[in-house]
Formats: C-alpha cells, structure tokens, sequence
C-alpha cells in the first residue's frame, strides 16, 4: 500500500480510504499490477478493502488496471462491509424524510398506560424530547446497553421490562452467575445469553402473562429474548428480520 508506507497499525478502514479515489488507487494498482504480470495471475483475489463507499466502481477500475479478474473476501471487524452497508442504510432513511439523531442517548420514557408518548434524549449539550405514534425498542443486549445485570438480577433497561430466558422463564431476581454454565465452552451455551424481552407475534413486548404492555412499542434485535447468539451463529440474521418486522409493524401505526 504506497500511500501507507511508514505506518504501523493500519485497519483496513484507513485502506480502504487510501482507495476511494485515484491516487491511492492508481499507486496500489500500480504495485500490484508487478506482481500479477511475475506470475500470470487471472485472478486476485483481496480483502474487503476496495474503497467505503463505491466498491463496485472500485473494484472495476482495479480490473481494468491488472487486466485481471478481483475478488473481495470476507473479513473481520471492524468490517468494512459493514461500513458500507450502514452508509446506505443511513442514505435511504434520510432520503425518505427520516432524521437521523447521532449521539443521542434515550434517558427517558413518558408513558400513558399502555402507550408510549414520547422518549427524552440527551447529547452533552442538550435535552430532546421526541414524541411519535409508534417506537422500536433496539437496544440492544449487553453491549449495547439494552439488557444489564448486577447481583441483583438482570433487567431491561430503558422501561424496566421484565426479562425472561429462552425457555421463557422470569430471571428477573436471578444473578448472572446461575445463568451460565460451569464449562466456558457448552454445546447448550449459556442461558444468559438467550435473556431477553418477551414479544408476540407482532414483537410488542409482553409480561409474564403474556399481556402487552404497551401498544404502540416494537422490539427488534438482541433485546428481545430467546435468540442464544454464540449457539445459533446466524449473524446478524435475528436483527434484520426482527428489525424488518418492526419497523413496518410500527409504520402502521395510526
């Protein structure tokens, strides 16, 4: 990569900024192109890297350059793909009349029986108050911050939903230690993971009757209960379905 000479510690995000444009990539084509022509390449064969934001375009002129057939592999975090991804994702929602709010944190709820009216947000500068006829609760599990737990058991955390395991069960009083297993590694996994907030057939979230609580609320993603990540390894297949599911459930509402 002659545009990153001399640096340690490169991510493949700054690699694949080095090659959104001609310099960068006229130079790495340049520096590849000897190594295709020593050894008759037809095809390369590369990391996730051609470029943030048009790699289709990218990874044409690259072909027309190496006169060589190139391929994006898969990768890891942090996943350029995935940059890509959530650019078009934040485009068409903006481009259909959306907002999109960076940085805000939701610290607050107000309800009407079993309507929400409107969440608080806060930035280190200011305080919003965002009223709508419907939400979509996506919160996440652990690390997003959606579901915590202490020694004195595991909650939701933005409207104290009650939280259940994947079988179901209330684990509201149980500390986090007895919902995991002995062994780190288990073919069942570990409960915990699985805890969450229990949906009906429309992901409003419900109590431990199965009532719904509230009306105009959607789950969508880690926070809701019963998906066990580590065990059934479908990526992000749960919170795009479910993310899918709610938004235009939600969209229907009045």
């Amino acid at each position: 990569m002659p545009a990153l000479v001399g640096r340690e510690g490169v991510s493949p995000i700054e690699i694949a900024r080095s090659l959104d444009g001609p310099p960068g990539l006229d130079a790495f084509a340049s520096v590849l192109r000897q190594h295709v022509d020593s050894v008759g390449a037809t095809h390369v064969i590369l990391p996730p890297v051609l470029g943030t934001s048009n790699p289709a375009e990218v990874r044409v002129l690259l072909e027309e350059q190496l006169g060589c057939t190139v391929i994006e592999s898969l990768g890891v975090p942090p996943s350029v793909p995935g940059m890509r991804l959530q650019s078009v994702l934040e485009r068409m929602l903006t481009s259909s009349g959306g907002v999109l709010l960076r940085g805000h944190t939701v610290v607050g709820v107000d309800v009407s029986g079993d309507t929400v009216k409107s969440v608080v947000a806060r930035t280190p500068h200011r305080r919003v108050t965002i009223s709508a006829s419907s939400f979509v609760l996506a919160t996440g599990k652990f690390i997003g911050g959606g579901i915590v737990t202490d020694n004195a058991g595991v909650r939701e955390a933005l409207l104290g939903l009650p939280v259940v395991d994947g079988m179901r069960r209330h684990v509201g009083d149980d500390r986090p230690t007895r919902l995991t297993s002995r062994y780190a590694i288990t073919e069942d996994g570990h409960p915990l993971y699985s805890c969450g907030v229990s949906v009906d057939e429309y992901l409003r979230p419900v109590d431990l009757d199965g009532t719904v609580q509230f009306e105009n609320l959607y789950c969508a993603g880690a926070v809701v209960s019963g998906h066990n990540y580590p065990v059934h390894k479908d990526g992000l297949g749960v919170a795009l379905v479910t993310g899918h599911a709610a938004g235009v459930a939600a969209a229907a509402v009045d």
